[in-house]
């Protein structure tokens, strides 16, 4: 059976050809994602990576070059996702559409790359012609295209893309210099989203198949069109090794830089997280089959069945040994499936970040290229014997990709702002608190406090230890001028979470509204200490200080607050009376 297909006798028809297939590809991403020029940013992630980040509105500045750098940011440590943005932010201003029409382009260069690789590697036009189309138009790609704060996705994946093309190059010349570009490479993407762990596993799969570099003779093997030579297995691992390396720094970078944002087995125990894990891995693969309804967000379960976990664990067994019997015949089985499960395992949910779903539409953008692998070999194998082997699978695969690229079209829609976001995550998933917080977050940016209101107290009562909720229940309650019941939830966010900075800062503001300035700066002293960066606190508990007639107290304060956000109007105002107010006593003094 020829796997390999050479094209090198019609080169020029060739390139014609493909040409061809990557303006379809353009045309049918630009269909899809086009309409996210009239998009707004929403308010999940976008606030914090863009529209209220004081580091990055300000583009690309030295500061903010050594803040991307740094490892305070109480995140993931991605300082090539922060500069993207800044960058961004130069280009476009704070205008959506220019960072989203961003995301599309990523998207579709990525399309591009994974359509030449597959190329490079197999000499398959039509099958890597058909393993990119799905990639263009799956709708669970949606997610990392039309959400700005998805951009790390889109930009890790490029640079795991491009680390294999440049492997590809290295395993054809074997020179020190072509290594060095790869680990070089491979080291941006991991300072881009540390999901990229797995690559170099994914590498030794591919050594497998299509390379073909596992030697059991001396000969030499043409694969497509480039000739890769035969090593031992001993020797294929080796050579990943300083790739593990950095796998391994960046994990413990991650870890370390996280370490105060994890979710304790208190929270959602472990026992919940590994059956969550096990059916996750079915999960994915029946919204591969069946994209609809999906949401922003999916909430864990309260609890998973055993049995149900149990099944979900035999059936990947079962497949997993499936696919092992056949990979003699059918190699591409074994990488496809492995490269799938393995690239799954480090958002697998065992150690958990903020407010960690049960799984997400974004975190199936590169496992699930294995599954498409399997699929169009798969299917290409299975009608090659077929009367119509050309006719019929064309007409099916033109079908499916249609219907993905409607699918995919509408559920784009949905992401134009946080309104229809969050309203589409309640409609498809039920209870979900943490789009019920986040639709009332919406409604009090825009002055609604009653629906905000009434979002926040639906989120509660689902989850009465949602801190998050519970703060913004009293900010919303502290807007409706009732102070004393905004002061309740503060308290109550507190006990759930006592390092929560914002909600110390926000029960400061409403005792300080009490007249209870000794108790307030309490709690701004506390928020600073929790989150020296804190430019809110540094200015609050600067009026508190004021206002308790201490206003030498509040200038260092008040310029700390500029410092971390010079274009803090009513700050440097202040800074000015307090700076007055301080002179006026010392002559008084004189």
């Amino acid at each position: 059976m020829n796997e390999f297909p050479c094209l090198r006798n019609q080169p020029a028809l060739s390139n014609l050809k493909g040409v061809l297939i990557a303006l379809i590809f353009a045309i049918a991403v630009c269909a899809i994602y086009g309409q996210v020029i009239d998009h707004e940013f929403v308010n999940f992630d976008d606030h914090g990576y863009v529209t209220h980040n004081p580091h990055v509105i300000k583009g690309l500045t030295v500061e903010g070059l050594l803040w991307a750098w740094g490892f305070a940011n109480d995140l993931y440590w991605h300082p090539m996702t922060w500069l993207s943005h800044m960058l961004d932010v130069d280009i476009f201003g704070m205008n959506a559409a220019g960072h989203l029409l961003m995301n599309m382009i990523l998207h579709l260069l990525n399309t591009f790359v994974l359509f030449a690789l597959l190329m490079k590697m197999t000499g398959s036009l039509y099958r890597s012609a058909l393993v990119a189309a799905l990639f263009a138009v799956h709708p669970l790609n949606v997610e990392s295209v039309a959400w700005v704060a998805a951009r790390k996705n889109l930009l890790s994946t490029f640079f795991w893309l491009l680390t294999i093309r440049l492997y590809l190059v290295y395993c054809r010349r074997s020179t020190l210099y072509a290594y060095l570009l790869v680990l070089c490479v491979f080291l941006l993407g991991l300072m881009t989203k540390p999901m990229l762990i797995t690559l170099p596993f994914v590498l030794l799969l591919l050594d497998f198949w299509p390379l073909s570099r596992f030697r059991f003779g001396e000969s030499r093997i043409k694969n497509g069109q480039t000739d890769f030579n035969r090593v031992g297995f001993l020797t294929l691992v080796v050579e990943k090794i300083p790739l593990l390396l950095l796998s391994v720094i960046s994990v413990f970078i991650s870890v370390t830089s996280v370490k105060g944002s994890t979710v304790s087995f208190d929270t959602v125990p472990l026992l919940l997280r590994l059956c969550n894990a096990v059916w996750s891995y079915l999960h994915y693969l029946f919204k591969f089959i069946w994209p609809v309804n999906l949401a922003v967000y999916y909430p864990y379960p309260s609890e998973i069945p055993l049995w149900q976990t149990a099944g979900a664990g035999l059936i990947v067994a079962a497949m997993t040994l499936a696919v092992i019997r056949m990979s003699v015949r059918r190699p591409y089985l074994i990488v496809g499936w492995f490269w799938y499960l393995g690239t799954l395992v480090p958002v697998s949910g065992i150690l958990q970040v903020g407010l960690w779903p049960a799984m997400a539409d974004r975190w199936a953008y590169i496992p699930l290229i294995g599954v498409y692998i399997i699929c169009v070999w798969g299917s290409a194998d299975l009608v090659s014997n077929w009367p119509r082997r050309r006719a019929v699978p064309t007409v099916l695969a033109a079908i499916i990709i249609c219907f993905f690229t409607v699918t995919a079209w509408s559920q784009t829609r949905h992401w134009r702002d946080s309104i229809a976001l969050f309203k589409r995550a309640v409609t498809v998933t039920g209870a979900n608190p943490v789009a019920l917080n986040n639709l009332g977050n919406t409604y009090l940016g825009r002055g609604q406090v009653e629906e905000a209101i009434a979002q926040f107290s639906a989120a509660i009562e689902l989850n009465p230890r949602y801190a998050r909720a519970l703060n913004n229940q009293g900010v919303a309650l502290a807007r409706k001028g009732d102070p004393n019941a905004a002061v309740d939830y503060y308290r109550r966010a507190l006990r759930v979470i006592p390092t929560y900075a914002e909600a110390h800062n926000n029960l400061g503001a409403a005792l300080r509204v009490q007249g209870r300035y000794a108790a307030a700066i309490v709690h701004y002293t506390k928020a600073i200490q929790l989150k020296p960066n804190y430019a809110a606190a540094h200015y609050n508990l600067a009026l508190a200080f004021i206002h308790s007639g201490r206003p030498q107290l509040a200038v260092d304060h008040l310029r700390n607050a500029l410092e971390i956000n010079p274009n803090n109007t009513a700050a440097a105002e202040t800074l000015e009376a307090a700076l007055r107010l301080v002179r006026s006593r010392k002559l008084v003094a004189l």
